[in-house]
C-alpha cells in the first residue's frame, strides 16, 4: 500500500444503489441472488451480486473508505442490505437542490467544500458529464455504470487502484 497522508483517509463513498448495487432493466432473466426474494420479475425481487456485495464490504471495513449510500431509498429500506452483507451505512439525506441542480450533486459539492483535503468517489449510474461540472476531478473519481449491470470487476479494481493511489505522486492537491 502507498503511504498517503492521514487527511486522505478515509476516502468518502457515495454510493447509490439502483443501477449501482442492484442491476436493473435487465434484459435477461436474472437467476442470481435477489435482496428481497420474490420471484425475478416482481418489484420486490432487488438483485445483486454477491462479489460486488462483498467487495465494497471490505474496502469499507479496510477503513479505506466510508461509505454514505446516496440514493432515493429510505434508511429502512437502505438497512435492508444488511442482510446480505452491505453496510449499514448512513444515508445522506435527500434535500432540494439549488441552483437548478440535481440534488446528488449538490449533496457530494457540499461534502467536497467542507473537506476540501479530502478525497470521494461518487458511483451513480445517472452521472453526467455536465453534472459533474463544478466539482474538483483531481479529488473525485466519478463511475457511472451500465445500471442493466451495475458495478463490474473492473469498475472495483478502479476503485481500489484510486483509493491506494497516493494523490500527491498524480500532482493532487
Amino acid at each position: 500500500m502507498t503511504h498517503r497522508a492521514a487527511h486522505d483517509l478515509p476516502v468518502r463513498w457515495f454510493l447509490d444503489i439502483d443501477g449501482v448495487v442492484s442491476p436493473y432493466g435487465l434484459t435477461e432473466p436474472w437467476n442470481g441472488p435477489s435482496l428481497y426474494g420474490g420471484p425475478p420479475d416482481s418489484d420486490l425481487a432487488v438483485p445483486y451480486r454477491r462479489e460486488v456485495v462483498q467487495r465494497i464490504q471490505r474496502l469499507h471495513d479496510s477503513g479505506l473508505v466510508d461509505i454514505a449510500w446516496l440514493t432515493t431509498w429510505d434508511l429502512e429500506a437502505a438497512d435492508g442490505w444488511t442482510d446480505v452483507g452491505l453496510g449499514p451505512f448512513p444515508v445522506h439525506p435527500r434535500r432540494r437542490p439549488g441552483h437548478n441542480r440535481w440534488w446528488k450533486v449538490d449533496a457530494v459539492q457540499t461534502w467536497m467544500r467542507k473537506h476540501s483535503t479530502s478525497r470521494a468517489i461518487w458511483t451513480d449510474d445517472d452521472i453526467s458529464r455536465g453534472g459533474l461540472r463544478g466539482l474538483d476531478k483531481n479529488r473525485l473519481l466519478a463511475i457511472a455504470p451500465d445500471p442493466r449491470v451495475g458495478l463490474t470487476d473492473n469498475d472495483l479494481q478502479r476503485i481500489e487502484t484510486w483509493v491506494l493511489t497516493d494523490p500527491e505522486s498524480q500532482g493532487r492537491p
